[in-house]
């Protein structure tokens, strides 16, 4: 079963920076800095995925291939689009659907876009702990994902 909590030292619609992130889940270090260049961040030690998900993609940025549709539905719901290798029934697409049984933490870090008007990297907004509601599709999945707390209206 999934736990209540999930003991990290991030506050929920704060916004942290992609270093500031991996830094606070162990993933990079003054040794040691994360080669992660991917928007999932999965914390094998911790049985927990951070999702970090920009709203806003552009063919300048992103290859047609991680042009992602992700999105919030409602203040509690939200759409985001697997990595294009994921299916339902293997791997990373199989751990989303039985996310609850296998107890993993979901963590959902999101922004605007990648760049501000003054070209400064933009901060993602922490909306916690989410959980797996349903799914459609495979390669990439689009999953719909229940957040515990209500998304911000400036997320």
């Amino acid at each position: 079963m999934l736990a209540d909590t999930f003991v990290q030292p991030l506050k929920v619609y704060s916004r942290y920076s992609r270093e500031q992130i991996l830094a606070a889940f162990g993933e990079s270090t003054f040794e040691r800095k994360s080669s992660n260049r991917e928007g999932v961040v999965n914390l094998e030690a911790k049985n927990a995925v951070l999702l970090l998900i920009t709203l806003e993609k552009t063919e300048a940025n992103y290859s047609p291939t991680t042009l992602y549709n992700d999105y919030a539905v409602s203040e509690k719901i939200f759409h985001w689009q697997s990595q294009n290798t994921a299916r339902p029934e293997t791997g990373k697409g199989l751990s989303y659907v039985k996310q609850k049984h296998k107890g993993k933490s979901i963590l959902l870090f999101v922004r605007e876009k990648n760049n501000d008007e003054f070209n400064n990297t933009t901060a993602y907004v922490f909306l916690g702990l989410a959980d797996y509601i349903d799914h459609y599709g495979a390669k990439p999945m689009s999953i719909n994902w229940a957040l515990r707390e209500s998304a911000p209206h400036y997320a």
